[in-house]
Parts: structure tokens; C-alpha cells; sequence
């Protein structure tokens, strides 16, 4: 029987999987220290960036109310993302449920 990963590794591999497919400019420490100022506080409290594929940020998101309320902003939130990056590497923002 496999022994369940500690979250401490789960969290190492999700950011190194983030690391591997960026985009130049983009890292997960930009993503991460920028997220706040692109939702806001209180959307930021609900919702994590966890991994980007290609040009799609996956985004982790508490409830449904949330993520209906981000997907209604997000063309102004990858323009954000853009803006504070100083990249185009981020397309989309693909929402779901999680922790």
C-alpha cells in the first residue's frame, strides 16, 4: 500500500511543475506575489494560482460564488497579470473547484 504524500511535497511539486511549463518572465513567485493585487484581498482569500500549462493559469478556488465572480473578470484580470508580469505568456485563467 502507498503511503500518502505529505503536503509539504505536494506543494514543492505543484510549484516546480509551474517552474517547468512558464512562459520566460513568468514564475511562480510573480504569479504568487502578484495574484493579490490582481483579484483584490478578499478574492485572493478564496482563490490560489496553482499551476500554469502553456499559456492557461490554473487557478484553485473555495467556492462557486467565487469562481462565477472571477470568471466574469477575466479579461481584466489577465490584462493585470499582464500588466504586472511585463509578459504575455498567460492566455487564460481556467477556474475550478478545489481548497
Amino acid at each position: 500500500m502507498n503511503k500518502p504524500n505529505h503536503i509539504s511535497d505536494t506543494i514543492k511539486e505543484v510549484f516546480e511543475s509551474i517552474d517547468k511549463t512558464n512562459s520566460p518572465g513568468v514564475s511562480k513567485k510573480n504569479i504568487l506575489a502578484s495574484w493579490e493585487t490582481v483579484v483584490g484581498e478578499k478574492a485572493a482569500a478564496h482563490s490560489k494560482p496553482i499551476e500554469l500549462r502553456g499559456e492557461t493559469l490554473l487557478v484553485s478556488v473555495d467556492s462557486t460564488v467565487w469562481i462565477y465572480q472571477l470568471r466574469l473578470k477575466e479579461k481584466e484580470l489577465l490584462k493585470k497579470l499582464k500588466t504586472l508580469l511585463g509578459v504575455e505568456g498567460i492566455k487564460k485563467i481556467r477556474l475550478r473547484a478545489g481548497q
